[in-house]
């Protein structure tokens, strides 16, 4: 299975300290160059910073070679960052099975190219189901502590999702 991921998902399964879902759910995982420099922007927590120092195999980093996707609609590449739009480019360039990526844009993006996306939330349900997550309530408020942004109607939405897989009523 091929997976590209853009920054956000990395990032913010790093600082929760549940990155190896990655491994443990897709196996590898291939990040563009683009998003390796963006982890280690001066803005990034050190624990991110940290993790890449001694980043595992199962984490590869390639440059895209072929041209940015989307030319029929500049107005949404504009908007993407240099992440964004080189995972697009690699998720094309190796016909990824898979691509990670948060930023509603560029998910707009991707899908209107026939990728499929999936996203940091659909990645904790995912391991959720395979009972790779202990605590996905618990994962998510982690998730928000860390600066992720989630809307109180998509948190509602994961959590009554949760709540009919594990069948418990609040």
């Amino acid at each position: 299975m091929i997976v590209v991921s853009d920054t956000t998902p990395l990032r913010h399964l790093i600082a929760i300290g549940e990155v190896d879902l990655l491994r443990r759910v897709y196996g590898a995982v291939v990040v563009p160059a683009t998003v390796w420099s963006e982890l280690q922007a001066e803005s990034t927590p050190s624990a991110v910073k940290s993790w890449l120092q001694s980043a595992p195999d199962w984490l590869q980093v390639r440059r895209p070679r072929e041209p940015e996707p989307g030319d029929a609609n500049p107005d949404i590449l504009v908007r993407l960052d240099a992440g964004e739009r080189d995972a697009i480019r690699l998720a094309v360039e190796l016909k990824a099975d898979l691509l990670l990526m948060d930023e509603a844009d560029g998910r707009s993006l991707a899908l209107g190219l026939g990728l499929p996306v999936t996203g940091t939330l659909g990645l904790l349900e995912r391991a959720d189901v395979l009972g790779l997550l202990p605590d996905l309530p618990v994962t998510l408020a982690h998730l928000e502590a860390s600066g992720f942004y989630l809307s109180a109607r998509l948190r509602e939405s994961v959590l009554d999702r949760y709540q009919k897989r594990h069948g418990i009523d609040f």
